[in-house]
């Protein structure tokens, strides 16, 4: 296994662990679309720390759903805020890069690389 095979290979477990899921969410949030989100906890989590969106408990209930979606419309400009605000925060390569490549030089116990 080449050093290079295990550099890009972590790189793509933090980028997954960062994102959380498939990518969708992040970009969804870069153009400031609030998000209604199922109650997972990395979810839950991103939408109560940056208030990003409505938290949904029951995705088969229309009546939350529709509440939820009421709620984000009354204050759209706000959560919209907010969404860019998280995607700044934790999902912009271009600004998580450095910490990226620390976390790959502490697992691969390298000389800094950036």
């Amino acid at each position: 296994m080449t050093f290079s095979y295990i550099v890009k290979a972590l790189l793509a477990y933090l980028l997954i662990k960062k994102i959380k899921a498939s990518g969708k969410i992040a970009e969804y949030l870069k153009y400031g679309k609030p998000v209604l989100v199922n109650d997972l906890p990395s979810l839950v989590e991103l939408v109560e720390k940056y208030k990003i969106g409505v938290v949904i408990q029951d995705p088969s209930n229309s009546n939350e759903i529709e509440l939820a979606i009421g709620q984000i419309l009354k204050s759209y400009d706000w959560y919209s805020n907010n969404a860019k605000l998280c995607y700044d925060a934790e999902f912009d390569f271009t600004k998580n890069v450095e910490l990226i490549l620390s976390e790959i030089n502490s697992l691969v116990g390298c000389p800094n690389m950036s």
